[in-house]
């Protein structure tokens, strides 16, 4: 019998419900935002078409008009690539909202130790503990993966591993968990 293989897609990027509801509302504010500039834009046409010389008023509107665009064809491209993950049923596996405790080993073995959460969505670089993507390299890594296991993954064409030492519940779980 042969065995089916079905591989990862490197382009994918995964997410909760909330991330892509998340996304869903970024981009509608960025089409609002479109829509109030090119209120804007059509004013500034106007003041440049009286005198058919470019005004710095409309130069600035095509500016902002250019930045909001490239946006929404960045999100709208995340969105394409979006993939819902499901919150994980087994309690032993590393899920979204978890905080993780492991160690980073690189190419000489060096072992480091890190703890960050692992989110749905963009992970944010500041406060008390570093949030990371479920569609980054280490994220892809460590999700659904068990404490105690170690897994190589490449991340910026360097070959590395991680070693889950363990997990502490999302908050939403923490704040459901049984008291002892």
């Amino acid at each position: 019998m042969k065995k089916i293989v079905i591989k990862e897609d490197p382009n994918a990027l995964y997410m909760s419900k909330d991330g892509y509801q998340k996304l869903l509302g970024e981009i509608s504010e960025i089409e609002k935002q479109i829509n109030a500039n090119n209120k804007e834009r059509k004013g500034a046409f106007e003041c440049r078409s009286r005198d058919g010389l470019d005004s710095a008023e409309f130069n600035e509107v095509e500016r902002i008009n250019n930045l909001l665009n490239a946006e929404l064809r960045l999100k709208s491209e995340q969105l394409r690539r979006a993939i819902i993950v499901e919150k994980n049923a087994d309690k032993e596996a590393i899920d979204i909202d978890d905080t993780v405790n492991c160690y980073l080993i690189n190419s000489q073995n060096d072992k480091e130790e890190f703890t960050f959460k692992l989110v749905s969505y963009r992970g944010k670089n500041k406060g008390a503990i570093q949030e990371v993507s479920i569609s980054s390299p280490l994220g892809k890594a460590v999700y659904k993966k068990n404490i105690g296991e170690t897994i190589p993954y490449i991340a910026d064409g360097n070959r590395l591993a991680v070693e889950i030492i363990s997990k502490n519940l999302g908050l939403e779980q923490q704040s459901n968990a049984p008291r002892l």
